[in-house]
């Protein structure tokens, strides 16, 4: 059928108790500017350990959220520069780009609540009993449980993201 791609990549960071912070280069040519330019992204290993312990799904749950905020801040500059000169076709472009990072960013965590409901609830409420900094996202999780017969598998999630992706 299709044939998954491989990256391969440097570990930078190990500090953290239950997560390692891969760096990947890729070489890639300018869209506007046809330079080949080194791109370096950073992925933080957590697909395949949130059913281990309560630990590893709030650091999941704090990165997308740093993961997040960032996003917000980067569409609200673009989004104010678009609103002031919707002529300027470098801000459009630019607004563009970080719709299409969205979409990437979706792509890429579309493992997540596939991986998250294959935990049994039981389980997952232990743990936000236990956790006092897990209980911040309780309201999250009791509903991605709730919804949890309109949550595609993985391969379906990544489908899905991917014609997101398309879209865009």
């Amino acid at each position: 059928m299709g044939t998954q791609r491989t990256i391969q990549g440097t570990v930078v960071s190990d500090k953290m108790q239950k997560t390692i912070v891969v760096s990947v280069e890729r070489k890639k040519k300018h869209r506007l500017y046809h330079k080949v330019v080194t791109v370096t992204e950073r992925y933080k290993a957590h697909e395949g350990t949130l059913a281990q312990d309560s630990g590893r799904l709030l650091q999941a749950y704090r990165d997308a959220d740093d993961l997040g905020q960032l996003a917000y801040r980067v569409w609200y500059y673009a989004a104010l520069q678009y609103d002031q000169d919707q002529r300027n076709n470098e801000v459009n472009a630019r607004r563009q780009q970080v719709q299409i990072l969205f979409a990437r960013q979706a792509q890429a965590s579309s493992w997540f609540n596939p991986e998250l409901l294959s935990v049994p609830l039981e389980t997952v409420r232990g743990w936000l009993a236990a956790s006092e900094p897990l209980r911040l996202y309780t309201f999250a999780i009791e509903d991605l449980y709730r919804q949890q017969e309109h949550v595609l598998d993985e391969k379906g999630e990544q489908i899905s993201s991917s014609e997101l992706a398309k879209l865009l």
